[in-house]
Parts: C-alpha cells; sequence; structure tokens
C-alpha cells in the first residue's frame, strides 16, 4: 500500500509524496487509459498503479519485464502496454486474467525509453541500433527499427509529434549529433535531417503540445541551453536561450499548459508561459522567471495534469499549473540570453528498415 503525505501546508497548495517500503522507484507516469492514476516502475523490473487520491489505490506490484533491470519507461496505447529497460522492451497485451494468459512480445535489446506516439505507435530510442517502432493497432505486433542509411547517429530521447495513419514525425535528442528531425511513413521509406549546434549535447526533447503549431518542440542541451522550434520540418533561424542563474547538469524538458520544466542534477525549475509566449498565443511579453524548488532529484515525468518528481527515497506529485503559477519558490531572478545558433545541417538522409 502506498502512503500519501500531505506536504504543501506551508505553501499554496498541497504537494503529495508517495513511498513505498518495498519498492524503489525508478519511473513515474500516467496510467492511462488503462485505468485511472499513476504507474510506477521499480529498480527492479517491476511496475504498480496508484490512485492520484492516494490512500487505498495501490495494486500490488507485479514483475513486467524478465530480468531485473531498472524500468526506464513505461507507455499505454489502446488495450497495450510496452515497457522498457536497459536490456529489453517488453509489449503487453491486456492485463486481464491470470499472468499466464497474458500475451507479450518481448524486443531482447535495451532503450533508453518508450513512447506512445500521437498515431498509437509505440517509439523507443535504441542508441546506435536506431529507434525502434511499431505498427498502429496491434493485432499483429509488427516490430521494426529504423535508422538512416550509412550515417548512424546515436538516439537517446524521443518524443512524438503530430501524426497520424500515414506516418510519424517524431524528434530524437542525439547527444552530440545534436537533433533528428524524422519523417517515417507507414509503409516505408522516409528521411531524417540532423541539426548539430557547435558544442551541443542534446540530452532531452519535447512537444509544446500546440494545436495551431502541432509540430513546435524544444530541445534541451546538457549545460541547460534551451533550443525552441516552431516547426521541426521548417526550422530556420530558430532561437537559443540561456539562463546564467540556472544551476546543474540538465537531465529533462518538458513542457505541459504552455510552460515549461527543466530539471538539473541541483534543481528543478519552472518558466511559466515560456513556450505559449514562444509561439505567441497572447499570453504577453511581460519579464521572463523561473521558479525554482531545490530537488537533487532522480528524474521528473509529466502524468497529464501533474508532475512527478522521482526523488531517491519517494516520488513527489504537484499540479502542473500550480507549480508554474502559485507555488511558493525561490524565483530566479536573471534575463535568458537570446541567440540563434549557427546550424549545421545535414541532408536528408534516407531511412532502412529492419523488421524483428
Amino acid at each position: 500500500m502506498s502512503r500519501f503525505i500531505e506536504t504543501g501546508k506551508h505553501n499554496s497548495f498541497p504537494a503529495g509524496v508517495f513511498t513505498f517500503p518495498d519498492f524503489d522507484v525508478s519511473w513515474a507516469g500516467s496510467s492511462l487509459p488503462w485505468r485511472p492514476g499513476f504507474c510506477f516502475g521499480s529498480e527492479d523490473g517491476r511496475i504498480r498503479f496508484v490512485e492520484v487520491a492516494g490512500t487505498g489505490g495501490s495494486v500490488k506490484a507485479f514483475p513486467a519485464t524478465t530480468t531485473d533491470e531498472a524500468v526506464n519507461s513505461v507507455a499505454f496505447s489502446g488495450g497495450m502496454m510496452a515497457v522498457s529497460t536497459r536490456a529489453e522492451v517488453v509489449f503487453w497485451k491486456t492485463m486481464a486474467g491470470p499472468e499466464e494468459e497474458v500475451e507479450r512480445t518481448i524486443y531482447s535489446g535495451g532503450a533508453h525509453e518508450v513512447i506512445a506516439s500521437r498515431a498509437g505507435r509505440f517509439i523507443a530510442p535504441l542508441g546506435t541500433r536506431g529507434i525502434l517502432i511499431t505498427g498502429p493497432g496491434f493485432v499483429d505486433l509488427k516490430t521494426t527499427i529504423v535508422k538512416p542509411r550509412g550515417k548512424p547517429f546515436y538516439s537517446y530521447k524521443v518524443a512524438s509529434l503530430a501524426s497520424g495513419a500515414e506516418g510519424e514525425s517524431p524528434i530524437i535528442a542525439a547527444r552530440r549529433e545534436g537533433i533528428v528531425i524524422s519523417s517515417v511513413p507507414s509503409e516505408g521509406g522516409g528521411v531524417v535531417r540532423m541539426l548539430k549546434a557547435p558544442g551541443s549535447d542534446i540530452v532531452d526533447v519535447c512537444g509544446l503540445d500546440s494545436e495551431s503549431y502541432p509540430l513546435a518542440a524544444a530541445a534541451l542541451g546538457i549545460d541547460r541551453t534551451v533550443y525552441l522550434m516552431r516547426d521541426v520540418h521548417d526550422v530556420g533561424r530558430t532561437p537559443t536561450l540561456r539562463f546564467p542563474g540556472l544551476k546543474g547538469r540538465a537531465y529533462r524538458l518538458l513542457s505541459a499548459h504552455g510552460h515549461l520544466f527543466m530539471l538539473t542534477s541541483e534543481f528543478l525549475y519552472a518558466f511559466p508561459d515560456l513556450a505559449a509566449r514562444f509561439l505567441g498565443d497572447g499570453r504577453g511579453d511581460g519579464p521572463m522567471m523561473a521558479r525554482a524548488l531545490g530537488y537533487q532529484a532522480v528524474d521528473a515525468y509529466l502524468a497529464d495534469e501533474w508532475l512527478l518528481v522521482v526523488m531517491p527515497d519517494s516520488v513527489i506529485s504537484m499540479k502542473v499549473d500550480d507549480f508554474a503559477a502559485k507555488y511558493e519558490t525561490r524565483v530566479v531572478e536573471t534575463s535568458p540570453e537570446f541567440e540563434v545558433p549557427a546550424w549545421e545541417q545535414s541532408a536528408s538522409l534516407p531511412l532502412d528498415y529492419a523488421a524483428i
């Protein structure tokens, strides 16, 4: 059973802290559409579901992988669940019935994470091996590895942008190779382009979740540099933001409700309305600020309207809008330095497909 502790009595909203005496959390996120609430992955390959309300709603942890490797991501699409570790990606069909009756497919190669795309596919970055992508529907789980012909890159993190039945447009954090922009049709073909700024080391990417700009995205450098793009297929002179007052090695970049969130080795930062202002949705130009919480966290994730922060011994949950606008935090008094990077852009590279 989980414990849910109200910790926000000295703040403007209650934050929740989840702790499990027999379950060291390595990943946290939403359990939708399977069930309302959160899903947690453990350091030894198990997962468990917990109601948002906290008490009384925890499902007993169960093994979701075939190894004891830490769960680094869980994704849901329709009647399917995908669980990734450094050793494998396991695809599950419906959890109803005894465990021995549950159908699963295993990709015996590790991934940095797995996500559910907007078109209902699973996508997983596989390092130098490319990206793993499944077909839609999962009647017969078709799993394919996609990589550029003759010019490999390191796929580290991935975000799904606007997509449909005709294919996907994932954006990939490729570490020192920069940002990889993909166009992956459903029936083969497709191309990738690489954008590289001198000295960059891209550790995360995210979509900006805009109806007006469905291909808008942001990327994060390990030095806390933020790269903003309105259209990943027409990047142009995209701005770069550097915040001199921020501290720590950058880990994670998230976007929700027009805000941006950055996790570093020393702080969790919120940039209220930054994404919305960049896309020009009328929220105004006023002074830019960052809110900071001194969390030396393991990682941070979005779960619908919630921000989940994985600490060494617990998971802290808070409402996205509350942290961005109401939480009593230290305000970083710094002006961002706007720059336009000299992008080195590769020619469009054709993709090779390998069915697995």
